[in-house]
């Protein structure tokens, strides 16, 4: 368990460090907005304006599946064995399907910065976005509550130290 742990902590650490890579140097400041706004022409218009930046953007994306996918696996682990669940090695197959789901997104966002006006393919990025962010949030609220654990145990310890009777 601690070796996951501190797999789960060396994973996070790349996630963040990914973020600031991709804010510092390659990120683009409306990807969210980019992805969830329903208007093919305000995609177009910030296609248009960033397409480098995006396809940038995008191929970091697929670093970050393979560490995010870690992470997630990590994070069921620990819900398994502090939980005594005993899952089978296949139901840890539900954490790559995030992944996976961003993969498609990714190669399709790729066809829509090359032709960004075919609202088919607009209409069917959106609902892979929203299946991905849905799918997503149930590991972000995993990783959040195994943060929100490590913090409260460290402040008990803390606590305990600070205040013990010896």
């Amino acid at each position: 368990m601690r070796r996951i742990n501190a797999f789960w902590w060396v994973a996070l650490l790349v996630i963040l460090f990914l973020q600031i890579i991709q804010m510092k140097y390659v990120g683009v400041a409306e990807m969210l907005e980019i992805q969830f706004n329903d208007s093919i022409s305000f995609f177009i218009e910030k296609v248009e304006a960033n397409t480098e930046n995006i396809r940038n953007t995008v191929y970091l994306d697929f670093i970050y599946i393979v560490v995010y996918t870690l992470l997630f696996y990590l994070s069921f682990r620990i819900f398994d064995d502090s939980l005594n669940l005993k899952l089978k090695k296949k139901h840890f197959l539900i954490c790559l399907i995030p992944g996976l789901i961003d993969i498609v997104e990714n190669i399709m966002l790729l066809s829509l910065l090359k032709n960004p006006a075919l609202p088919n393919l607009f209409s069917a990025y959106q609902l892979v976005v929203i299946f991905k962010w849905t799918v997503a949030n149930i590991f972000l609220l995993m990783i959040m509550a195994i943060l929100l654990y490590h913090v409260l145990l460290f402040l008990n310890r803390l606590i305990n130290k600070l205040f013990s009777l010896k």
